[in-house]
């Protein structure tokens, strides 16, 4: 790709509208975005010029939340825009990055850009985080295709596959509808990026392009998380279906957002952060993304609402959205998301394996064993055989029968014991041992006393009625804190110095425990999230301090070139700003005095007459003030010095005037030669003199004054 006056040096992005080149402008040696729509834009015969119309009226829009517009053209039926380059990654990629603060400061950059467009009657129609670029050097946003949305969506070949018309997702509903759309739409797009900002998922999502639309049209508000209920009323009116119930102007949204200030901002997102820490299950931490409230209908119903509201299918229809991705990244990053949630799961999983294998070797030991010969964990451990009262009582038969039912309730518990043994090898082993250690305190029993073995009752049969055993009275151990309670109790404390903003001393406690438990996913996480907060406060005041001090210093700059040029040193002043622009080329100070210098150079380099003096009396220099009488003569001489004329000579006009510049009374050529000089020369008038009245003399060079002479002749 060639277009005449650039030299091509990369490419930036590609998407279904265009292709973006980083390029030099010859002209100006200075590096830009050059934007080559797709030739296939240009068969509607009346694009061209549409193109070109608008393109020019988007590059009166001159702001530093939009991206400059050079110039623009056709070559060979390619249509290019030459912008503004802008380095730094889109929001689309950086939205992860950001605090809340900064989501909020980038909302407010671009509602500033939309009220300054708004009021120049200019409408993006696009507004989404693709198009939303952060400056690398100053983080500020800059709104990027500002315009070619609409350029586009007034081609006829609108429903061409690889074009589009908006982003579904982003549209408002009125733009959703097919009607005419104005600035309040783009501040509805705008609050669609604040809600995905805000809860990381889109207010209105479907398969659909048409249903997305129909979204916007019919359902209702979604939810902001509980942390950002303070935010609701903004995400209403923001996201209003009317555009008489939003936000009319940027600025209303602007100001409505400096109600929140910084501490404010921070204050909510550690509350979402607790919010999100809390809702982690023990010592598996599962971080819940809030999920809005969407409103579900059948196919049938999205057509039938189609229909009602004069939605067209190919009019929504969105095949390759224009997307200029900076990092040849097409995909959001949620996929990765995803990896590492699988690879989370898959940890736990081995965790998990690795925490019960001693008592997996436990089950081998005592449980299996018995479930192969076919005992019952749980229960005692021989089980006595019944024994008949004589060898010929009847009563033997019946005691066999009823070991042998297999209804009886001891050999129902049985089964079931067995049935959990073999579902359940943990809660089986806990059974076991607690047997274990009844069967220990059961041989402790008390003897028998003679009268009852006397009498004969047998001691395998149980007693009619219930015996009561005293056992000795211990004192039990007080309960001590579980582990995960102990966790939660440090998890607390150190929240609570958080909150207070003492970071260090939170960190400081979370580091103790997990010396004694070091490995709690819980306090991992919760020192991985303390640390960045630490780490983003610490970066805020960094950079905080090097603002503070690029002020100080810019602030430097501009006292010394005030100083320099109200002494009229306009070469140190010069020198002084070339220097300053090159560190601070944003500056709107040094914009401003470097305009001052310029004017005032290039007046001081402009031919100049000085000291014009007229006298009766011959004169040599030009020392004294001009006299403001003279006395009557024939002869008047006069002078003056003059520099910037250059190395060739020259011609200065001296024409003598009456008091009421109606008459010219004399004119002389004065030949001036070299840059700067004095020159002198003489008005005669030889028969009737000067006679007393008003005199005006002026000195012309190309038909402009440079200088005038007023003086008296006579008393």
């Amino acid at each position: 790709m060639q277009i005449p006056g650039y030299k091509i040096i990369d490419t930036l992005g590609e998407g279904g509208m265009a292709r973006v080149y980083l390029a030099i402008q010859e002209s100006f040696e200075r590096e830009v975005a050059l934007k080559v729509l797709d030739p296939h834009l240009s068969r509607d015969p009346t694009f061209g010029e549409r193109f070109l119309h608008e393109a020019r009226i988007v590059s009166r829009l001159v702001h530093p939340n939009i991206v400059t517009v050079y110039d623009v053209g056709v070559h060979r039926g390619n249509h290019f825009l030459s912008m503004e380059y802008v380095p730094g990654r889109d929001l689309k990629h950086r939205r992860f990055e950001l605090s809340l603060y900064e989501c909020i400061g980038v909302i407010k950059d671009v509602a500033r850009a939309l009220d300054y467009a708004g009021r120049k009657g200019c409408v993006h129609r696009d507004v989404k985080p693709d198009n939303i670029m952060l400056h690398a050097e100053d983080g500020r946003a800059v709104l990027m295709d500002f315009g070619i949305a609409r350029i586009v969506d007034q081609t006829s070949a609108m429903t061409q596959t690889g074009t589009t018309v908006g982003t579904p997702h982003y549209m408002s509903p009125e733009h959703a509808r097919g009607a005419a759309v104005d600035s309040r739409s783009d501040l509805y797009s705008l609050g669609v990026v604040l809600f995905l900002l805000l809860t990381g998922h889109l207010p209105y999502d479907s398969d659909s392009a048409v249903a997305i639309g129909v979204m916007h049209i019919s359902d209702s508000i979604p939810r902001l998380p509980e942390h950002l209920a303070a935010l609701q009323p903004l995400i209403d009116r923001i996201l209003a279906k009317a555009p008489e119930d939003r936000f009319q102007t940027g600025d209303e949204l602007v100001e409505a957002l400096e109600a929140f200030d910084r501490d404010t901002l921070d204050a909510l997102e550690r509350a979402g952060e607790r919010s999100l820490l809390h809702e982690a299950d023990g010592e598996s931490p599962t971080l819940v993304q809030p999920q809005a409230v969407m409103a579900e209908s059948s196919s049938g119903g999205e057509a039938g609402a189609d229909a009602d509201l004069g939605v067209s299918g190919d009019y929504l229809a969105v095949h390759d959205e224009d997307r200029i991705d900076r990092e040849n990244n097409a995909g959001e990053p949620r996929q990765g998301v995803w990896g590492w949630v699988l690879l989370f799961g898959l940890l736990v999983g081995i965790g998990v394996y690795v925490w019960q294998e001693p008592l997996r070797a436990e089950w081998e030991r005592r449980v299996a064993p018995r479930l192969s010969e076919g005992e019952t964990p749980g229960l005692v451990a021989e089980e006595p055989e019944p024994v008949s009262r004589a060898a010929g009582d009847s009563n033997a038969g019946q005691t066999v029968a009823q070991t042998d039912d297999r209804s009886s309730p001891e050999l129902d518990v049985a089964e079931g014991q067995q049935e959990t043994a073999l579902n359940d090898p943990e809660t089986a082993l806990a059974e076991e041992m607690t047997a274990e250690r009844s069967v220990g305190d059961a041989s402790e029993e008390p003897q028998v006393p003679e009268e009852d073995a006397a009498s004969g009752t047998d001691r395998d049969e149980p007693p009619s009625d219930p015996v009561t055993v005293n056992l000795p009275q211990s004192d039990e151990p007080v309960a001590q804190p579980s582990r995960d309670e102990r966790i939660a109790a440090v998890s607390d404390a150190a929240e609570a110095l958080a909150g207070q903003g003492d970071l260090a001393a939170a960190l400081l406690e979370i580091d103790r425990a997990m010396t004694e438990f070091p490995d709690s996913e819980k306090l991992a996480l919760q020192r991985e999230r303390l640390e960045a907060q630490r780490s983003r406060l610490q970066e805020a005041e960094a950079e905080r301090r090097a603002r503070a001090a690029r002020e100080a210093q810019l602030q430097e700059w501009i006292s010394a070139i005030e100083t320099r040029l109200a002494n009229d040193d306009l070469e140190g002043a010069g020198e002084q700003l070339r220097e300053a622009r090159n560190e601070f080329a944003n500056s709107s100070a040094l914009l401003a005095l470097e305009v001052e210098w310029s004017e005032r150079r290039d007046l001081a380099q402009q031919p100049t007459i000085e000291q014009a003096q007229v006298s009766s009396e011959p004169m040599d220099n030009l020392q004294g003030e001009q006299q403001g009488t003279l006395a009557p003569a024939r002869v008047l001489y006069a002078g003056f010095a003059y520099r910037n004329f250059g190395e060739t000579s020259s011609v200065i006009q001296a024409i003598l005037y009456d008091g009421s510049r109606q008459l010219q009374i004399a004119l002389v050529p004065v030949i001036v030669q070299g840059d700067e000089g004095a020159r002198f020369f003489r008005l005669e008038r030889p028969v009737t003199g000067f006679v007393e009245g008003g005199y005006h003399l002026d000195l012309v060079s190309d038909g402009e004054a440079l200088s005038s002479v007023s003086f008296q002749i006579g008393g």
